[in-house]
């Protein structure tokens, strides 16, 4: 799964009126200087949590920094892989 691409996808849904100005294009991106918020940060943790079944009191622990960062605590957490970004984002529809 490109995680960028996912990322971006999921930024879309929770920010539709903003989005274009949130999406990331380096895993290196910093999330909160992209203008996620607190609440934006909620968001996009319980999608990925549904996403790649992780517990919730795991997703408490989701770090806020780097998309990398992120990306590489859900890979040592995860327990299901979804087999596209369509098919990521369709299980939060």
């Amino acid at each position: 799964v490109d995680y960028i691409r996912l990322f971006n996808e999921l930024v879309k849904v929770i920010k539709p009126a903003t989005a274009d100005s949130c999406l990331a294009n380096s895993l290196t991106d910093d999330m909160q200087e992209l203008g996620l918020d607190s609440l934006d940060f909620i968001l996009l943790f319980l999608y990925l949590s549904d996403i790649y079944g992780i517990d919730d009191e795991t997703t408490r622990s989701m770090p806020t920094g780097t998309i990398q960062e992120l990306f590489q605590f859900i890979q040592q957490r995860k327990t299901t892989e979804p087999t596209s970004v369509e098919a990521a984002v369709d299980t939060i529809k």
